[in-house]
């Protein structure tokens, strides 16, 4: 589901029904994402906040391509990498 705040109150606007168990993946998250866009101005959106189920290349990758601000929770135990050679830090360190 993604949606608008304002002043404290969120409205959803576009959304998946999930098969029971309520697992998604990046397929669902952009599929999800394009209808939001289709509605909402992509420049009225000021960050797209995510919990840490929304952890993946694809989705991140997809968000950037679409100049789409964004912040999502992590777990403190995950590392953020740096390059593709593999040089990584422990996300707390981006806190």
């Amino acid at each position: 589901m993604m949606g608008i705040a304002h002043e404290g109150v969120g409205f959803p606007v576009a959304w998946k029904v999930l098969p029971s168990g309520g697992e998604s993946g990046a397929k669902s998250h952009i599929e999800v994402l394009e209808r939001f866009l289709d509605i909402v101005e992509p420049t009225s959106i000021e960050a797209v906040l995510a919990d840490r189920e929304f952890i993946s290349v694809d989705w991140m990758r997809h968000l950037k391509e679409k100049n789409t601000p964004f912040a999502i929770r992590m777990r403190s135990d995950r590392r953020v990498e740096l390059s593709p050679q593999g040089s990584s830090l422990p996300v707390r360190m981006f806190a």
